[in-house]
């Protein structure tokens, strides 16, 4: 039983020891051709002092260069290339940073023109392979804005503090006492990404207990932000506010935080409880149809 299930895991880890061994030689390669230095100065220099154009560019960076390859060898290229680009600003934790970036290298594989897991599956089911990307890529919408979560609350992965490790920990059961701490920077954030994950439903669909309008699916977006990501919108419109020279600083509170996903849930209710209604009105019969007919 030992002797199998060693060669088992032997066997099972080739693929993986092959992965790691063959994405070895990237960093080294980065490391030695000055290309990630140059990398992570270049979309500091495009990004400025905007989080969220850093943030937008990291993405878009992990996408284009995790396509067409496993998720080890994504993982391990991408921080090593774009890793100290999100954690040199902001003070945004290490782990919240590799995150970030390993969720928008997966979703390489569902993101057309190379999106291969779509297309394999596209295989399976006889379906068009460029329509079946779009569609899985609509389908997980999600994973485009959990990452953001990520990054601006990073309670949600059970973090307290910003900045380098050395003031950053994980929750411990003090930290979990402080009521003051948890509720509004942990417990209401990782509730309200559950309901902004629930509120994309209808954004992506279209449905919900009845049909949606194209309104109520921007709303229903909207209110998805506001309860997964607050401080993304915000910290957008005071960029789009200094650039013009009406703005200051963003005011990263927790207040400021808890209000704009307050507004998010309060939008998401009121839209989910017209749409129950309406499904209502239409599924109850008529006068007409309630009365029985007559000889």
């Amino acid at each position: 039983f030992i002797g199998t299930s060693m060669e088992s895991g032997a066997r099972t880890a080739t693929t993986v020891v092959i992965a790691v061994a063959a994405a070895g030689i990237i960093p080294g390669v980065v490391a030695s051709t000055g290309l990630g230095p140059n990398l992570t100065s270049l979309i500091l220099a495009v990004s400025g002092e905007s989080l969220v154009l850093l943030l937008l560019i990291t993405g878009v960076s992990s996408i284009i260069l995790g396509m067409g390859m496993p998720t080890t060898v994504t993982y391990i290229i991408l921080v090593s290339l774009l890793g100290s680009a999100i954690s040199s600003i902001g003070g945004i934790p290490i782990l919240a940073a590799h995150l970030f970036i390993l969720y928008f290298g997966v979703i390489a594989d569902i993101t057309p023109p190379v999106a291969v897991a779509a297309y394999a599956a596209s295989g399976i089911a006889k379906s068009d392979q460029f329509q079946t990307g779009v569609e899985a890529f609509s389908l997980s919408l999600n994973k485009a804005i959990v990452p953001f979560a990520f990054v601006l609350s990073p309670g949600i992965l059970l973090l307290r503090g910003t900045g380098g490790a050395e003031s950053v920990h994980t929750l411990t059961a003090a930290d979990i006492a402080d009521l003051g701490f948890f509720v509004p920077e942990v417990l209401i954030p990782v509730i309200c990404v559950f309901l902004g994950v629930y509120a994309l439903g209808p954004t992506v669909i279209g449905y919900l207990y009845s049909r949606v309008s194209q309104t109520e699916r921007a709303l229903f977006a909207l209110s998805a932000f506001l309860l997964m990501a607050p401080m993304l919108l915000l910290n957008a419109a005071f960029d789009l506010g200094g650039f013009l020279g009406l703005v200051g600083e963003v005011p990263n509170t927790v207040p400021v935080d808890l209000a704009m996903r307050a507004v998010g849930g309060a939008l998401f209710g009121a839209l989910a409880v017209k749409n129950r209604r309406e499904a209502g009105d239409k599924a109850a019969p008529t006068v007409a149809e309630q009365a029985e007919p007559t000889d």
